[in-house]
């Protein structure tokens, strides 16, 4: 009984920095899909002339893709229509999210009646499933939201029931490039 229990011991001690490290890769991924998507939202603004919006799934959507999807949509050239969406909504991988608690100001924590931060009402829904976003004008630069604190996203990974430190995103606003802060 305890030559098992040792050798439970000794796999579980062998498990947990595999499961780490899997945490980090998994972090990493879900660092750079969402850099890239931010770039790809400026690079679009910048080619068609057009702003484009990078809408963050928050808490209000509910299910898998709470604080873990992103869509890019673009302004039509007819403008009396709503904005489009450029490709599928981007969900980031298993056990990684966007903390809306990190306990700082961020673009999920902006609120939803100041003026400065109003939301993103999604084509064909009501307002109350309006979501939080980033805009960039044609110049690439971010017109939304219009405080700096706000142009930033916390990205954590879930290991066991708690959230490991979390990696800080900003977006800067004349250039609308985006740069990762690591938490490790």
């Amino acid at each position: 009984m305890l030559a098992v229990l040792g050798i439970l011991a000794l796999l579980t001690a062998a498990t947990v920095p595999a499961l780490q490290g899997m945490s980090r890769s998994g972090r990493t991924a879900a660092i750079g899909q969402i850099m890239g998507l931010f770039d790809q939202a400026r690079s679009l603004a910048l080619a068609q002339g057009r702003p484009v919006y990078v809408v963050i799934a928050d808490r209000t959507v509910g299910g898998e893709q709470a604080c873990r999807a992103i869509g890019i949509y673009q302004e039509q050239e007819d403008t009396s229509l709503s904005p489009a969406l450029t490709s599928r909504w981007h969900v980031l991988p298993v056990g990684c999210r966007f903390l809306d608690d990190a306990g700082t100001p961020s673009l999920l924590t902006a609120p939803q009646s100041d003026a400065e931060a109003p939301r993103f009402v999604l084509p064909g829904e009501s307002a109350s499933r309006a979501l939080p976003y980033l805009k960039f004008n044609p110049t690439g630069g971010v017109d939304h939201p219009a405080q700096s604190l706000w142009t930033r996203l916390f990205l954590s990974a879930r290991q066991g029931n708690a959230d490991i430190p979390a990696d800080q995103i900003s977006i800067a606003r004349f250039t609308g490039r985006p740069k990762c802060e690591s938490a490790q």
